[in-house]
């Protein structure tokens, strides 16, 4: 085997288990405002997925401090 092809077979399970990240980044993207397509994406490719998974953190627990923001001056509780 050269050297292409074992790089490529090494890279093969990270790919496998990116799968199933890039699929549920896809769902929450379009809730986020966001290009389903292109979080998809950049969850597949290697390295950058790592820091991108940070990202989706932040703007996943962005969105969920600003909803309970908006139901707590709903409800009138001050926080």
């Amino acid at each position: 085997m050269n050297d292409g092809n074992s790089m490529l077979i090494s890279l093969l399970p990270f790919l496998i288990m990116s799968i199933p990240v890039a699929i549920c980044a896809a769902a929450l993207a379009p809730s986020l405002g966001k290009s389903r397509a292109l979080w998809a994406i950049l969850c597949l490719i290697p390295l950058i997925n790592l820091f991108f998974l940070y990202y989706v953190f932040y703007c996943v627990s962005a969105r969920v401090l600003d909803r309970l923001d908006e139901i707590a001056k709903r409800v009138g509780v001050e926080v």
